[in-house]
């Protein structure tokens, strides 16, 4: 869980959070962003069927991500 900190001084104030599992949320950001990006070449299939992905066959990149949560 993030906690909020702030610093006490001279009106100036520091303020951070810091996780309790940092390795663990830059896993899971990490994990998002591929996923995003591997749908990006299904995406970019239907270019040339105005984007109409009804009916279409998922690439393998689709059923990776989608079969295999983090």
């Amino acid at each position: 869980m993030a906690t909020d900190q702030v610093q006490a001084g001279t009106g100036s104030r520091n303020r951070s959070l810091q996780y309790e599992h940092p390795a663990a949320f830059w896993f899971g950001v990490t994990a998002v962003m591929v996923g995003v990006l591997m749908h990006l070449p299904f995406h970019f299939s239907g270019r040339h069927d105005h984007n109409v992905l009804a009916g279409r066959t998922p690439h393998s990149s689709i059923w990776f991500t989608q079969g295999n949560p983090v």
